[in-house]
């Protein structure tokens, strides 16, 4: 079976992502060895978020089309671990779902991910190279 790993080293205020996402077709398994993260996850838009820590020697795992979750090094220390997430060596953008501020909608909104055809890195794509949709409104950010 492919899977992705990624080992990281968060500095204070840094994130594993930048925003709340879920994979649609993708489990994620976050072991911290270092320090301790903190996880925000909403059942959908607008919902009330739950935080919740983990810290060194601890794991968390997110089912395939579970709950948006995003995590934050809000310690004053680094927070270091491995990220897995299966099937797949890597994830598919377009099968994947962001909370984001919509600007024309004027609220939190879910939102689709899209990489331009041609992008130098469709793994990790820059800004520029991505398609960002509100799924309300169209709104392409």
């Amino acid at each position: 079976m492919d899977f992705a790993m990624t080992v990281f080293e968060l500095e204070p205020g840094e994130s594993f992502s930048g925003a709340p996402h879920k994979h649609l077709n993708q489990e994620e398994l976050f072991y911290i060895t270092e320090g301790t993260a903190t996880w925000h996850t909403k059942a959908d838009a607008g919902a009330e978020p739950e935080v919740f820590e983990v810290g060194a020697g601890e794991v968390v795992h997110f089912a395939a089309d579970d709950v948006f979750q995003t995590g934050v090094n809000e310690s004053d220390g680094v927070v270091k671990g491995f990220a897995m997430g299966v099937p797949g060596s890597r994830h598919e953008w377009e099968k994947a779902l962001g909370l984001v501020d919509c600007p024309e909608c004027g609220d939190e909104t879910v939102h689709t991910f899209r990489v331009v055809e041609g992008a130098a890195d469709v793994r990790m794509p820059d800004p520029e190279e991505m398609v960002i949709a509100c799924r309300e409104c169209g709104n392409e950010l």
